[in-house]
């Protein structure tokens, strides 16, 4: 993948160069002096509309900006191939993540449909089902967690991370940096699911439920929301950690 750091802090030196500010810059090409900013630190690209424009203005070609530095007539041929080759690089990237967008929609959608089941189940009668096998409280912050990597674009990241912890293939910067993010919000948006799931829980007990004699072991089972999200949260932890040390 591109060097976007390298490539960011070549854009700033080139801006300073034609004695832009970030504002001028951001006026000329009609973006905010915010999105300037997240193209010099790295954070992300000038969209494929606006490159050219970007690359006119700083008095540069589009393959000095994709490598990040000014290179003489001769290895301009080079770098011009090797940009396209990590260009195709990032498309196939890209694609991957967008397979796993749909499959990720579906598979939540597929949870959450299941979870709401077993919670009509549960709260009508089946006890013995609510109590040893309490489905619910897996699925419903599996799905949740499913969605939020979904709208970030962060699945493939996410599972990614665990080939870039057990696995024998070399990564750049950017996509460790990538997925240790993506682990990150998992790690995150986990104890939150399951304290949704316990609220959840609880208002379809009081809602279902007829008799209070059962109260109890119905709120018992939507503690469990909670204890498995613990459980999950403990078991990536290591793959989280070892992810970590490969960034900083």
């Amino acid at each position: 993948m591109l060097n976007q750091q390298k490539t960011g802090k070549f854009m700033a030196e080139m801006r300073r160069q034609q004695n832009l500010t970030q504002r001028q810059l951001a006026e000329q090409v009609g973006v905010s002096d915010k999105t300037v900013s997240k193209w010099e630190t790295g954070r992300s690209m000038p969209d494929n509309a606006i490159l050219l424009d970007v690359c006119l203005i700083l008095n540069i070609s589009v393959n000095e900006l994709l490598s990040g530095e000014k290179f003489s007539e001769e290895n301009y041929v080079n770098r011009a191939e090797e940009n396209m080759v990590e260009l195709v690089k990032e498309s196939e990237y890209h694609r991957k993540k967008g397979n796993w967008t749909i499959f990720g929609t579906i598979f939540s959608f597929i949870l959450l449909v299941i979870a709401c089941v077993f919670v009509i189940l549960s709260t009508a009668g089946a006890e013995s089902l609510a109590w040893f096998i309490d489905m619910p409280s897996v699925l419903i912050p599996l799905g949740i967690t499913f969605f939020v990597l979904i709208a970030s674009e962060s699945l493939w990241d996410f599972l990614q991370g665990f080939n870039i912890v057990y696995g024998k293939k070399n990564y750049t910067y950017d996509q460790m940096k990538s997925s240790w993010c993506a682990m990150k919000m998992v790690l995150c948006t986990i104890p939150i699911a399951g304290v949704f799931t316990f609220v959840v829980g609880i208002i379809a007990v009081i809602a279902f439920l007829s008799d209070l004699n059962k109260l109890g072991p119905h709120v018992a089972v939507a503690i469990l929301a909670v204890f498995y999200c613990c459980i999950v949260e403990i078991l990536l932890m290591p793959t989280a950690v070892r992810l970590y040390k490969k960034i900083i």
